[in-house]
């Protein structure tokens, strides 16, 4: 199943209209469809939702995963690729920054904006993230929704590539 049709499906069977969670949720179902554990090949199971900072472990060796998704031209990619580095944006900073201890991989999708046809697929193990990793930003004004909530980056480098379209 390509990530454009799980899409649809997901639109065609919620009432989600946030794009990004859209694909972040179709990005979750393919990686639940196509690929095994890095580690020891065998399923990966969905965490809860809303679990955080994990979306899936392993069955066999119990290693967990972070799915992140991020649409990307061929330009990009290729920066990615000939830079070895990636960045994105990261959930609450403190939540993010304690997830390190975890040890949690990062499955990285990268797709076309408007056909969602995967491009690149990238993959990042804990024992190469560490603090350094995660850049704070700024947080929300005072008199934001969330007042003083801290979101981050995430700058991975020695990525390595799984899948190049």
């Amino acid at each position: 199943m390509e990530l454009y049709d799980i899409i649809t499906h997901i639109k065609r069977t919620t009432h989600w209209t946030n794009e990004s969670r859209i694909v972040g949720e179709a990005c979750e179902e393919y990686v639940k469809q196509t690929i095994n554990c890095i580690r020891c090949n065998n399923k990966l199971q969905k965490y809860k939702i809303n679990e955080k900072s994990k979306d899936f472990i392993c069955i066999g060796c119990n290693q967990k995963y972070q799915i992140k998704s991020k649409s990307s031209t061929d330009k990009q990619v290729n920066n990615i690729k000939q830079s070895n580095l990636f960045k994105t944006i990261g959930g609450e900073y403190s939540t993010t920054l304690n997830s390190i201890s975890e040890n949690i991989d990062y499955l990285i999708i990268l797709y076309e904006k408007k056909s969602y046809k995967i491009k690149a697929i990238l993959y990042k193990k804990y024992e190469t993230i560490d603090g350094n990793c995660i850049i704070s930003r700024k947080p929300l004004s005072l008199t934001a929704k969330r007042a003083g909530w801290q979101g981050c980056n995430i700058l991975f480098n020695d990525i390595h590539f799984m899948f190049i379209n």
